[in-house]
């Protein structure tokens, strides 16, 4: 699904990473689950995909009972009223899972309520029809749909088993574009603790403290500014005690 910050292009790598060094009888965590562009390419029986954000979960959870279906079709009123609904009524004129949808998928960039991303005639791009598309796509292959679970709680809440495999994907540090405040001292401190515990993690990042050990990794173009010469570097790190268990 379109959704700022997705990995689908390192998603073969992730893949590949995640599903060789889980061990078989871990649970597999998408802790800043998302569009679930990671956790839908995941073959692994056991699977939850967690966010934080209460109406990208109830989209999942719809989605998986067979009661939401992506709108091939929406006007630019339509999005704005959406809004309007989402930030400033309570959700109490369309479902969750639809604003929830929208918020991103129907957005420029995949940013949540980053402006309408409709029709562009100069190049003949219905964004609407091809959002649509690519999420019924996404569906229609992802992989142990009916028996993962899909939560809305914090990193911290979360109660995860002592065996998870969890990927983290959180707010990049140094980058602007995320509405929300996130304290990466306390984060790094979170996975330092759990880690204690025999859980298992695999970060994407940017950058991490010292104790961290990035490996692999792969530049790409910016793909927020099309045409852009800049390019930003894609890690996945892991913390030095758990190094051995990746290679």
């Amino acid at each position: 699904m379109r959704y700022q910050g997705a990995k689908t292009k390192q998603i073969k790598t992730i893949k590949e990473i995640i599903e060789t060094h889980c061990p078989k009888d871990y649970t597999f965590i998408d802790m800043f689950m998302g569009g679930a562009n990671v956790i839908a390419h995941i073959n692994i029986k056991k699977k939850i995909g967690n966010d934080i954000n209460p109406l990208i979960v109830e989209l999942w959870k719809d989605t998986q009972s067979g009661n939401f279906i992506a709108p091939n079709s929406l006007t630019k009123e339509e999005y704005y009223d959406m809004k309007r609904d989402a930030l400033e009524c309570g959700c109490v004129k369309y479902s969750k899972s639809l604003l929830g949808y929208v918020s991103c998928a129907c957005s420029f960039g995949g940013g949540i309520w980053n402006g309408y991303a409709g029709y562009n005639p100069k190049k003949n791009e219905d964004h609407i029809k091809e959002a649509c598309n690519g999420f019924n796509r996404q569906v229609s292959s992802f992989l142990h749909l009916n028996t993962t679970k899909f939560l809305n709680e914090t990193y911290e809440s979360l109660r995860t088993p002592l065996k998870s495999f969890i990927y983290c994907d959180p707010p990049y540090r140094n980058t602007k574009g995320y509405r929300v405040d996130f304290d990466y001292e306390k984060f790094d401190n979170f996975i330092r603790k759990e880690i204690k515990k025999g859980k298992i993690f695999l970060i994407s990042e940017y950058e991490m403290p010292e104790d961290f050990v990035c490996i692999w990794s792969r530049e790409y173009q910016n793909s927020m500014k099309p045409g852009a010469s800049d390019k930003k570097c894609e890690k996945l790190f892991v913390h030095k005690t758990q190094v051995h268990l990746f290679e």
